[in-house]
């Protein structure tokens, strides 16, 4: 647990007892300051009571007395609409934070990378942190990718993967080198519009440590504006142009077997530069990439089956592609695609896919945006059929995949890429994409008892 004692004695109050909440409570106590926090669930509630955490009603509390109010990433402060609470602390003008900003007031040793943008980041966090790991490092990941940093010891390197959500909250933020990938529209209900979203995003290059670096994306007016920013503000600004031949520093990125398609390019050259800033030699950044096991539901290969002599069917879980952006980078790294697509539908739809469809034998939709994408299939001249649910699409584009190879052998992929958020229908979008994992192994189960 990261030590926030030079917090002793102040009060800080906590929205959202979950993933980030739980550990700023623990920190916060163990440091000996006072907490008292809130969270709509009662079971949660009661364990952080238990604590030592005071319970009590923050839209109603004399919120002057606290130094901030830590509120979790997925409650809003502003936009579409401030929760109550938020609203609250807001007018009685005490900061809202997030467990991130509350990690950085602790001055942390150590050096520190931050990585965000639309798609890519939870790879490219995870990428550097192997890389690391692998060449000797100590080297621990956290943020957005799951673990808050205060629930971890001091390391050498902390690779942190930044949210928009959580750099809107963030501002003392010092890093040494700041990554930024690309920005496409996404949480535009939260920021209002891409400007808002890129200002969010544009807090990674606040404040740089001495020869801190930047890498950004070159993709997008957004990304590059950006990087003249970080420019501005003291980084060392490097630009990723991807080769189209694949070799960069003489690795063969085309070859990497868990970082498939250009897109991951991208990502890969953002981990050489970073890990070459940080001292790594080529070889042992080459190594690491070779031996990177990848992460689920990005590309995760979950199933793969025999059809008749010569067919194989592979089934991918993408479920992290919760935006068209996200799921054209999947839809153009496989060939000969049944597509599962679908969920809690995203401003701008499948817009900007129209160029995959050659790609796709059909579509199976699923969720609320089912009919929205019905629409755009038709409009595409893409066949679809409307599942509703998960198990039904995945069932139905087994067997006509299936079906498909028994009549002309080859290769074929599954690929569930929703381009859609999850709660719909799902708890999370790892919980969508475990769910598509238990059903292909449940379709491949008789197939393994007959082998």
């Amino acid at each position: 647990m990261i030590d926030l004692g030079n917090l002793a004695g102040t009060h800080y109050a906590i929205m959202g007892l979950d993933k980030s909440g739980l550990p700023a409570v623990r920190a916060l106590l163990a440091a000996g300051a006072q907490v008292t926090a809130w969270d709509d669930n009662a079971d949660k509630r009661a364990a952080v009571a238990a604590l030592g955490a005071r319970i009590a009603d923050l839209a109603s509390c004399e919120a002057a007395r606290f130094q901030a109010l830590i509120l979790t990433p997925g409650i809003p402060h502003q936009l579409p609409q401030p929760h109550p609470v938020a609203a609250h602390f807001t007018a009685a003008q005490v900061p809202i934070i997030c467990d991130i900003e509350l990690f950085a007031r602790t001055a942390p040793r150590g050096r520190l990378i931050g990585i965000t943008g639309t798609d890519g980041k939870s790879t490219t966090t995870a990428l550097i942190t192997h890389i690391l790991q692998q060449a000797g490092r100590h080297a621990v990941m956290a943020g957005n990718i799951g673990t808050s940093p205060l629930a971890l010891d001091a390391a050498d390197y902390t690779v942190l993967e930044l949210s928009s959500y959580q750099l809107e909250r963030c501002p003392s933020l010092q890093l040494d080198v700041a990554v930024c990938l690309n920005l496409t529209r996404d949480h535009l209900e939260r920021h209002g519009d891409m400007d808002g979203y890129a200002a969010a995003k544009a807090n990674i290059f606040k404040q740089p440590r001495p020869g801190a670096l930047a890498i950004c994306g070159s993709d997008d007016a957004y990304t590059v504006a950006l990087g003249q920013q970080a420019q501005r503000r003291g980084f060392t600004l490097h630009s990723i142009v991807r080769p189209a031949d694949g070799i960069y520093k003489g690795i063969d990125l085309a070859q990497l077997p868990t970082l498939r398609g250009a897109h991951n390019w991208q990502n890969a050259i953002a981990a050489i530069e970073c890990t070459l800033h940080l001292g790594l030699n080529l070889p042992e950044i080459e190594q690491g990439l070779r031996s990177y096991p990848g992460l689920p539901h990005r590309q995760q290969k979950v199933g793969q089956q025999k059809i008749a002599q010569a067919g194989l069917l592979t089934y991918i879980n993408d479920s992290k592609a919760t935006n068209a952006n996200a799921t054209s980078k999947a839809l153009g790294s496989f060939n000969n695609i049944y597509w599962i697509a679908g969920g809690q539908p995203k401003i701008g739809g499948l817009s900007g896919l129209e160029s995959w469809v050659p790609r796709i034998r059909k579509a199976y939709l699923i969720g609320q945006a089912q009919d929205e994408f019905a629409t755009w299939c038709a409009a595409n001249q893409l066949p679809f059929a409307l599942c509703g649910t998960l198990d039904q699409a995945t069932r139905q584009a087994s067997h006509d995949a299936q079906a498909a190879l028994c009549a002309q052998p080859g290769e074929a992929t599954i690929l569930l890429s929703p381009a859609c958020a999850s709660w719909d229908q799902f708890k999370s979008y790892e919980h969508r994409g475990e769910t598509f994992a238990a059903l292909v192994s449940a379709l491949l189960q008789p197939e393994a008892k007959s082998a």
